[in-house]
């Protein structure tokens, strides 16, 4: 394939790509503020709460009228008796733990909750653990609940042990479903915590189809993406490599004051940009200089600008536009002519361009050029040097 065709397959690749379904905007729920929807005992603990008629959330059976309808549990309003205990966490005697059992004094119901773990659990050792516990007049059931669909051989795996497999999206839909006739003895602060936990799954779910289109783009346009990898990984060392050359060609070791920093180093990064960044010590503006060299697609920019720190423990003094004033004043003083002085980057008046050069200019006429600056700030009136 030439470069040309190439090219024309990498731009339909990522208009495809462009195509695949996004992640919708939305408010987050409060258990998504907290950061725990991923956790699994998390969520266990929400659902046995909720499962637990004599909890005073005020939704009677919903939780289990619902469970009841997606696992076809014969009848099962009313059915699942009285006298209902859930526990979580319960140990079987080979120390294995259980995600949730029901019980009462006609129903026995083991719940396995999945989130985003794949199913690597003693399934058998957890149905044992139901039948020695619960007695012989109990309906036992047992339901392997995710938040994703699995594949044949785990429903092979999980049916052979007894269990059925249920979604979390099937499970909401029913007690939304069944909401309504409940919902008048609710306490309201329950009632306001079960639509966040509800909402939190569905989220969750929606991120995970996302993903799936994702997947399913991957396996349309595996070898189109392959080759795409392929040549930004060689791109990216292309820029670590350039990187690398400059700061062979811009020695600092006769500068005590100079400090040359590479970024990234041999890790690859997602950013399409490679830097090399020299701090010289400059007490004066209480502040290190800071010429940074940034490549990228567009090409080389010699950047200088001042980094925020406190030097010697003495703080940083005067406004940010002091700060730049008084870099202004160096620069003229050195007579360092900046080809665009008005500021570029993380905000106007922070970055100032020393120098533009090409992608493909000649490193030793950029490493000159950053050599030359880097020299006359290092031993500038009022350096460390």
């Amino acid at each position: 394939m030439s470069s040309d065709q190439e090219i024309q397959a990498f731009d339909a690749l990522l208009k495809a790509f462009d195509q695949v379904p996004k992640r919708p905007e939305r408010l987050p729920t409060f258990l998504e503020i907290t950061r725990y929807p991923h956790y699994e005992n998390v969520c266990s603990n929400i659902l046995a709460f909720y499962l637990d008629p004599g909890k005073p959330h005020g939704l009677g059976t919903l939780f289990l009228d619902a469970l009841g309808r997606v696992g076809e549990i014969k009848d099962p309003e009313g059915t699942l008796g009285i006298s209902v205990e859930v526990e979580t966490q319960e140990e079987t005697a080979k120390g294995n733990r259980i995600d949730i059992l029901i019980r009462s004094d006609s129903h026995a119901v083991l719940i396995e909750n999945k989130i985003f773990h794949t199913v690597a659990n003693p399934l058998s050792d957890y149905a044992q653990h139901l039948d020695s516990t619960c007695s012989r007049q109990s309906h036992k059931h047992k339901f392997l609940l995710t938040l994703y669909p699995i594949d044949k051989r785990t429903k092979r795996d999980v049916k052979s042990h007894g269990f059925r497999h249920i979604t979390h999206k099937e499970l909401v839909r029913k007690i939304r479903e069944l909401l309504g006739a409940h919902v008048a003895e609710a306490d309201t602060r329950y009632l306001i915590f079960m639509l966040d936990f509800l909402n939190t799954l569905e989220n969750l779910r929606e991120d995970l189809v996302v993903n799936e289109a994702f997947i399913d783009f991957l396996e349309e346009r595996t070898c189109d993406a392959r080759r795409f990898l392929r040549h930004m990984h060689q791109f990216k060392n292309d820029l670590r490599r350039k990187i690398r050359d400059l700061e062979q060609k811009c020695p600092v070791e006769s500068y005590p004051n100079v400090r040359a920093t590479p970024y990234p180093g041999e890790e690859p990064k997602v950013d399409l940009y490679s830097v090399l960044a020299h701090d010289i010590g400059h007490p004066s503006l209480y502040n290190s200089v800071v010429v940074e060299t940034v490549i990228h697609p567009g090409g080389w920019n010699v950047q200088i600008w001042l980094r925020n720190v406190q030097r010697g423990g003495e703080p940083n003094r005067g406004p940010v536009d002091g700060q730049q004033k008084e870099l202004r004043n160096l620069l003229n003083r050195e007579g360092i002519t900046l080809e665009d002085d008005t500021g570029v980057g993380y905000g106007r008046g922070t970055r100032f361009i020393f120098a533009r050069f090409d992608y493909f200019a000649d490193i030793d006429e950029v490493a000159l050029a950053v050599r030359d600056v880097v020299k006359k700030l290092a031993t500038s009136e009022g350096s460390e040097a």
